[in-house]
């Protein structure tokens, strides 16, 4: 089911949600945090949207989308007027959706969100493409309990990745982390093999611009405090191969780009095949809400462990 208010106010969209509810058009509550949603133009909600409607069957929440555009012509100052749509039902998942839609001034984020806040439970903001520079001191950030930033959506992923570390606040995350989650449980997992021999250096090869190359080092860095080089290959679009180099012989994870699956190589034994696809944004999003504490690894890995990583060689 949607509705849709127009020259409205976010505590008039409260009121009809409420009154949904009341009359059985909308589940009753049962959602256990916010979801705010942040995207600077109207053409970007259906995307992000497609993404938490995935996210939302196994994390059901209040999505709260905050949209708006620039206001065309001059610069003179014109009223506010807010526009609204509240989806429930097959439309939005497991979750209820509201899409707020401004024009003009419509006074601040915060004060538009406030009303429809799912009353004492955690707040978690998204910013699917262009984040702020310090999620953490952004209007709606200040009143998340975790922000979640996307830093491969962004025209220049690496500096934006650099931002992200300078401006850290617990309760920061960014979706190239989860992003590498299978690569690091299969290194993990070959590397806890026999033969134990210490791991005395790392090669890793694919796009170098791509976050996710900058985070597998990084984390890779920091747990086995050696150097770690990465590898320019030529119309890569993320990691293609990780090679952790030992006396005992090297451990190798390569996957041909854009494959579902990698093949691991471990001295002697033969080469398996295994499943290593690379991760939908909202399978991303969806490991982020599974916890709402600080992830401290993430903390290390972005402040400490980049700067730990040898950079591209071409």
């Amino acid at each position: 089911m949607i509705v849709k208010l127009t020259e409205t106010t976010s505590a008039a969209v409260a009121a009809h949600l409420a009154e949904l509810r009341e009359s059985g058009l909308a589940p009753a509550l049962g959602r256990v945090f916010t979801l705010i949603v942040v995207v600077p133009e109207a053409a970007e909600v259906e995307a992000a949207l497609a993404v938490t409607t995935q996210a939302s069957k196994e994390h059901p929440c209040r999505v709260i989308v905050v949209s708006g555009t620039c206001v065309e012509g001059d610069n003179e100052p014109q009223a506010g007027v807010l526009d609204a749509e509240i989806r429930v039902g097959a439309e939005a998942g497991a979750s209820d959706v509201v899409i707020l839609h401004g024009r003009g001034d419509v006074g601040s984020p915060q004060t538009l969100v406030t009303p429809l806040l799912l009353p004492d439970s955690p707040i978690v903001v998204w910013w699917p493409t262009d984040p702020p520079l310090s999620p953490s001191s952004d209007p709606l950030g200040r009143i998340a309990h975790r922000r979640i930033t996307d830093s491969r959506e962004t025209a220049d992923p690496v500096a934006r990745l650099r931002e992200l570390a300078n401006q850290y606040v617990p309760g920061d995350s960014d979706l190239s982390w989860s992003g590498v989650t299978l690569w690091r449980a299969m290194l993990v997992l070959a590397a806890s093999e026999p033969p134990l021999s210490a791991i005395t250096g790392v090669d890793l090869y694919g796009n170098g611009q791509h976050p996710a190359m900058r985070m597998i080092g990084a984390w890779l860095a920091l747990k086995l405090d050696v150097e770690v080089r990465m590898h320019q290959v030529a119309g890569a679009a993320t990691i293609c191969r990780v090679e952790l180099h030992r006396q005992g012989g090297d451990v190798v994870l390569d996957r041909v780009d854009g494959s579902p699956t990698a093949v691991l190589s471990r001295p002697g034994v033969p080469d398996v095949r295994v499943v290593l696809p690379r991760r939908a944004t909202a399978d991303c999003l969806m490991e982020e809400l599974r916890r709402l504490d600080v992830d401290a690894t993430y903390g290390q890995v972005i402040t400490t462990g980049l700067d730990k990583v040898a950079e591209v060689v071409l």
